[in-house]
Order: C-alpha cells, then structure tokens, then sequence
C-alpha cells in the first residue's frame, strides 16, 4: 500500500495514505525511515489520521476497501 493514496474530499483532505504495508492478517504497518524528529512526527500522524478515519467515516473504509481489493485476492 506505499504510496497508494485515499482521496476523502468530504473533509477537505486531498490524499491519505491509509497504510505502508498491510499483512495478510490484516496487520495495518506504518514505517518511515528515521532521518530526525521530523520523520517519526510524520509517522505518528500517518498513523493517527488513517486510524481516526477508517474508525469513523463508512466513505474512507470502503475507498481503502477497495484499494485493498485491487492488490488481495
């Protein structure tokens, strides 16, 4: 999922990457390589803004859902 981005236009975001990696098991991953703090706060918000919204917007799981579905079979 690097680099696949979600558009939700409803909240005025343009492009969410919902994830780097999601395993087999369902594991939702986030990695960045750590190049200094500004790295690791671009993590934490990746991670807090792609939870947050899948957790409370049906448009942003079914717009991941259906990324998802293009790379699992």
């Amino acid at each position: 999922m690097d680099r696949q981005t979600v558009e939700l236009k409803k909240r005025g975001l343009t492009k969410v990457e919902f994830c780097d990696l999601f395993g087999l098991n369902k594991e939702i991953v986030h990695i960045k390589r750590y190049t200094g703090s500004s790295e690791l706060s671009h993590l934490f918000q990746q991670g807090v803004v792609s939870a947050e919204l899948f957790l409370h917007e049906p448009e942003f799981r079914k717009l991941v859902n259906d990324k998802l579905s293009e790379h699992i079979e």
